[in-house]
């Protein structure tokens, strides 16, 4: 909004001098020279400051400055007059919220000026914070929206719902943080990118993966066929037949979410895992990549990296007992402790 000044008088002398010493300055003078063209006026546009006389031969100035609070509260109100006693000018200042008020004749270019500059300032300051305030729960609430559009689209998943929920939840707490300093077109690709992951999540849940073999396989044709930049390597440390298939695939998202991190970053790596049985309900998984050019960091990233890596870090803690991350601009180390609700059955095979 451009800096606009109404001056409200009905002497045509007074209108001269206050326009006059105003010429040269950067803000925009209009005048209205009665009071309900000064109404008018303000009704019909937005002025950020509004100067007037007390004394108008068809309303009382005091009306004009109420008119103002119940209209445009953010306008800054100046008085201009040529007689005022003290009871009214407490009550102007106090109860009507004028900001300055000025007897005829003023230093147009000393006080007058700087009281008027102020103003201005003055609706800046107002007018962005309520901004930030507006934005900030308008914010919430696109959140709250957003979350349960989210878990609203597992409600008929029984076998996937809490994971999947718990994956929207995640990345709803992970973002918020720093969203608000993302641009527009930089939070619309972050909330493409996050119906994107439940999506995955969804279809992915639906798959049947018996044991960690099986796991190697899944992950190999997902990731690393037709892929001639990526090599992966899985050692289980013995031969599971039976796993609870919902432990089954919460490693299986894990490793999923670890590596679309990786290939946010960097294209071409290796990784290899290491599956270890500490008892038959706790494993540990230990993930290791080497990537081809030094692409991992946590310092100066910018907003929008920092939401996808804050995201991807907290989707895998959701589902780990414990998590360790070491990162070294060219290699990042994964070691996940997960437990199972129900015990492994193992057996040699052959």
């Amino acid at each position: 909004m451009e800096d606009r000044l109404l001056f409200i008088s009905s002497h045509q002398d007074v209108i001269e001098e206050f326009t006059d010493a105003y010429k040269s300055e950067d803000f925009q003078v209009e005048v209205a020279r009665s009071g309900v063209e000064g109404v008018r006026k303000i009704a019909a546009a937005s002025y950020k400051v509004v100067v007037t006389n007390l004394r108008l031969p068809d309303i009382d100035g005091i009306k004009i400055v109420q008119y103002l609070n119940k209209t445009s509260p953010n306008t800054v109100c100046i008085v201009y007059t040529t007689k005022l006693h003290t009871g009214q000018a407490a009550f102007l200042i106090n109860k009507m919220h004028v900001f300055k008020i000025f007897l005829r004749p003023a230093d147009y270019s000393g006080d007058m000026l700087d009281a008027i500059k102020q103003a201005f300032e003055t609706f800046d300051v107002v007018e962005a914070d309520e901004g930030d305030v507006k934005t900030a729960v308008d914010y919430e609430e696109e959140q709250r929206i957003r979350l349960k559009e989210l878990v609203d689209t597992v409600i008929d998943k029984e076998d996937a719902q809490s994971m999947i929920r718990n994956c929207a939840e995640a990345i709803f707490e992970a973002t918020t943080a720093v969203n608000t300093a993302l641009d527009e077109a930089e939070r619309l690709k972050l909330l493409g990118l996050e119906n994107k992951i439940i999506g995955t999540a969804l279809k992915e849940s639906e798959k049947t993966i018996p044991d960690l073999m099986s796991l190697e396989v899944v992950l190999r044709g997902r990731f690393f066929e037709n892929a001639p930049g990526r090599s992966y390597k899985m050692d289980v440390e013995s031969n599971v037949v039976k796993l609870p298939g919902d432990f089954i695939l919460k490693i299986y998202l894990c490793l999923c979410f670890m590596i679309d991190y990786i290939n946010f970053i960097c294209k071409e790596y290796e990784m290899d895992i290491k599956v270890e049985f500490e008892t038959s309900t706790r494993i540990t998984i230990n993930v290791e990549f080497k990537l081809a050019k030094e692409a991992y960091k946590t310092k100066d990233l910018t907003p929008y990296e920092e939401a996808i890596r804050v995201m991807y870090d907290r989707l895998v803690r959701e589902n780990c007992s414990e998590l360790e991350v070491i990162g070294l601009p060219s290699e990042v180390s994964y070691k996940m402790l997960m437990d199972a609700n129900t015990e492994a059955i193992f057996e040699r095979r052959g």
